[in-house]
């Protein structure tokens, strides 16, 4: 992988024991059966109320503002190295990602990743729409066809998320269109290829 926060367990095994993660603790979703999810970081971090150090230190702050919730104190300084690499920001401090986990939870919205079964009938469904589409046709169509195929794909996987906690990856239908359009290319240039030698030989014996 390349390194970044992406998901975070309800619980862990630790010393032959279940250990609910920080998240899930504060929200009482330990016990699920769900044990990992993905974060999700469509949550503007700024909307998470934040108090710095020095003014709870020198009393400049409204009480009514933790009264009653629950607040994670953590460090947000570069100088602590508390950074952590995630996608969408680059990188945001340790206790920053475990509030966006604990957010995601309370919130109902722990994002699962759609099982790759699925995936591949969908895969499978969009190849039988290029099939029909772009097949027997020009690089043009074939290549308008692909890019359909990731619009469509693209467009049908933030729709979904929006509307329900569900991750669908990607790479499968980018990596199917784009394996379509190259062989329908090639296989377009050798049909060239063989007309022009056609015509080079029936010229040539004329």
């Amino acid at each position: 992988g390349d390194g970044k926060v992406r998901r975070m367990f309800t619980r862990e095994r630790w010393e032959n024991q279940l250990v609910p993660h920080f998240a899930a603790r504060l929200t009482g979703q330990h016990g699920a059966k769900m044990t990992r999810y993905y974060i999700d970081y469509a949550i503007d971090v700024n909307s998470i109320p934040r108090i710095s150090f020095a003014d709870v230190v020198n009393g400049r702050f409204d009480p009514a503002q933790v009264k009653g919730r629950q607040v994670l104190i953590g460090a947000s300084a570069l100088q602590l190295g508390d950074m952590v690499t995630v996608p969408l920001y680059r990188s945001l401090p340790g206790m920053v990602v475990q509030a966006l986990a604990y957010s995601t939870l309370e919130k109902n919205r722990p994002i699962q990743r759609l099982h790759p079964g699925y995936v591949l009938g969908l895969c499978l469904l969009g190849l039988v729409l290029l099939q029909l589409i772009g097949g027997g046709r020009s690089w043009k169509y074939s290549l308008a066809a692909s890019l359909g195929l990731i619009t469509t794909a693209t467009l049908g996987a933030l729709g979904i998320q929006i509307r329900a906690p569900l991750y669908i990856d990607l790479a499968p239908f980018i990596l199917l269109a784009s394996l379509d359009f190259l062989m329908r290319l090639v296989t377009m240039l050798r049909r060239q290829d063989i007309m022009l030698l056609t015509q080079s030989l029936a010229s040539g014996l004329g």
